[in-house]
């Protein structure tokens, strides 16, 4: 398993209020939390290491991201979310959708196999 990068900024001391902004970064997958909760996973080299980094984002960001992409997995998402929007699973991106964003750190999650700090979308800047 691969470092958490938001884990590693957490424990740098980074200001949960400091906009942090990723260049082409790659939807492959968006994983349905709950109704209009989104997650999507990557993997980003920093310094040498790969990390693991987890996005959150909400219905209306995702919405702004499938409008403003050409990618040609935007209608297979919208279908599958027509069809269950609200069970947590994975929709798989096979053409993946690049997007330049900013963020910000979120809250702390564990769970039993991990801990990890996901970064909360506030901006897609294309």
């Amino acid at each position: 398993m691969k470092p958490d990068y938001g884990l590693k900024l957490l424990k740098d001391e980074i200001s949960k209020d400091a906009d942090l902004t990723f260049f082409n970064f790659p939807l492959s997958e968006i994983l349905i939390l709950s109704q209009g909760q989104y997650t999507s996973m990557s993997n980003i080299l920093i310094d040498s290491i790969e990390y693991a980094l987890s996005l959150d984002f909400n219905q209306i960001q995702l919405d702004k991201i499938l409008l403003n992409t050409k990618s040609n997995s935007v209608q297979i998402i919208k279908d599958a979310l027509k069809l269950d929007s609200i069970t947590p699973r994975t929709i798989d991106i096979k053409d993946k959708i690049i997007i330049d964003i900013v963020t910000k750190l979120g809250d702390l999650e564990e769970n039993q196999n991990e801990s990890y700090v996901p970064f909360i979308l506030q901006e897609i800047t294309y």
